[in-house]
């Protein structure tokens, strides 16, 4: 009789569970969110010359390397900190865009790696300016949609 449990225990042990009762079932999601990063290429910053004052305004380039991960593009926000900044000009873009009171928002569309965006600002002077460097009288940021 011993041995017959014993066959049995040794039975029981070596069966197990049946397959069916030791799966599991795990969902997994991940959501990625939209970014946007810049880096300034160039000094934004405006050299001012006696023959710019004369002539009434200056030009100025700044320039950005922009990586998005956002496959819609972002948004390229223009906004004038002074009333002397008076068009943005967008390498691409046909003709300039006049900065009002509230900026202009540009959609830029995606492309895979770093893009370079340069802006051509136009800076209103008068007699009160002097020669030498000023900040750039406008703000540009970057956001992703």
């Amino acid at each position: 009789m011993w041995r017959w449990l014993g066959c049995f225990a040794l039975l029981a042990c070596g069966l197990g569970m049946p397959a069916h009762a030791q799966q599991a079932q795990i969902a997994v999601t991940a959501s990625v969110l939209p970014r946007t990063t810049v880096e300034a290429a160039a000094a934004a910053a405006v050299e001012i010359s006696a023959s710019d004052i004369e002539r009434g305004y200056v030009e100025s380039t700044a320039t950005y390397r922009v990586r998005s991960n956002d496959r819609r593009g972002f948004l390229l926000l223009v906004r004038p900190r002074t009333a002397r900044a008076e068009s943005v000009e967008l390498e691409g873009v046909a003709q300039p865009i006049a900065l009002g009171a509230n900026g202009v928002e540009l959609h830029r569309p995606w492309r895979a790696g770093a893009q370079q965006i340069l802006l051509r600002i136009r800076v209103r002077l008068d007699e009160l300016v002097r020669p030498g460097r000023m900040e750039l009288p406008v703000q540009v940021t970057f956001a992703a949609l």
